[in-house]
C-alpha cells in the first residue's frame, strides 16, 4: 500500500466515523476543547520577558548586568489628592498611608520616598517620627526642592514613589494596592500607576473577556457542527 493509499484510508475511517458515530465525535471534541479552555484560565503572568528570548540572547546578558549594579526595582507613583494636604490630619493619613505601601511585597525598606518619610540622606525612605505644623511644612516644601517636587502647583496633590521589585508577583501587588485604596479612599482621592498594576487590570480584563467569548465561541461552533452534520443518531 502506497503512502497516497494509506492517507486514502485513514481519510475514509474518520468520514466514516464522523458520519456513522457524529454524537461521539462531537462529544470528544467538546471535551477536549473544555481541557484546553481550562488551561487557558490557569495562564499566570510573570513581570520579565526574560522567557520570551534564549539566557544567551545579548539584552537578557545585559538585563542581568543592569540589575545587578542597579536592582529591579521599577517605580510606582501614587497620588493623594487632598483639599486639606499640608493640615495634621492628612500628613498623618499620608504616613499611614506610605506604612501600608512599604510593606507590599517586592517594596525595599526604603522603597517608599513622599512628604511622609525623609527625602534624602542615609535615612531616606524611613517615616518621620513627628509631624511638624503646617507651617513648618510649607516653609519646608518652599525652601527645600527636593520636596517640592512632590506637590502640585496648587498644593492640594502630593506624590508618593514606591518601588517595587520587578520579579514581584503582580497580582499580590495588585492586591495589596487596592486594598490601600480602599481603605485611605475619602476625602482622599488616590490614584496609582505603576508596571504590575496595569498588566493585572489588563490580564484581569482578557480574562473576564474569555470567560464570555470562550462559552460563546464553543457554542457557535457547536452549532455549526451540528448543522453540518444533522441528527445526532448513531
Amino acid at each position: 500500500i502506497t503512502r497516497i493509499q494509506q492517507k486514502g484510508l485513514i481519510m475514509e475511517f474518520l468520514i466514516r466515523l464522523i458520519l456513522n458515530k457524529p454524537r461521539w465525535v462531537v462529544s470528544a471534541w467538546v471535551l477536549a476543547t473544555l481541557m484546553m479552555a481550562s488551561g487557558i484560565l490557569q495562564l499566570t503572568s510573570l513581570n520579565n520577558y526574560e522567557g520570551d528570548l534564549p539566557k544567551t540572547d545579548p539584552l537578557v546578558a545585559d538585563q542581568a548586568r543592569f540589575e545587578e549594579a542597579f536592582g529591579d526595582g521599577q517605580t510606582m507613583l501614587v497620588a493623594v489628592e487632598s483639599p486639606d494636604l499640608m493640615s495634621s490630619r492628612s500628613i498623618h493619613r499620608l504616613r499611614e498611608i506610605s506604612a501600608d505601601l512599604s510593606r507590599i511585597p517586592g517594596v525595599p525598606e526604603d522603597g517608599v520616598i513622599g512628604l511622609a518619610t525623609v527625602t534624602s540622606g542615609p535615612g531616606a525612605g524611613r517615616l518621620i517620627d513627628a509631624i511638624p505644623t503646617e507651617d513648618l511644612r510649607a516653609a519646608a516644601i518652599a525652601s527645600r526642592p527636593e520636596l517640592a517636587r512632590f506637590v502640585s502647583s496648587d498644593g492640594n496633590t502630593t506624590l508618593i514613589a514606591v518601588t517595587v521589585s520587578r520579579r514581584a508577583s503582580q497580582g499580590a501587588v495588585a492586591s495589596a494596592v487596592a486594598s490601600i485604596v480602599e481603605t485611605f479612599s475619602g476625602p482622599e482621592r488616590i490614584h496609582v500607576i505603576g508596571d504590575h498594576t496595569v498588566a493585572q487590570a489588563i490580564d484581569k480584563g482578557i480574562e473576564e473577556d474569555l470567560g464570555v467569548l470562550l462559552p460563546v465561541a464553543c457554542l457557535l461552533i457547536f452549532v455549526a457542527m451540528r448543522i453540518c452534520f444533522g441528527s445526532t443518531r448513531d
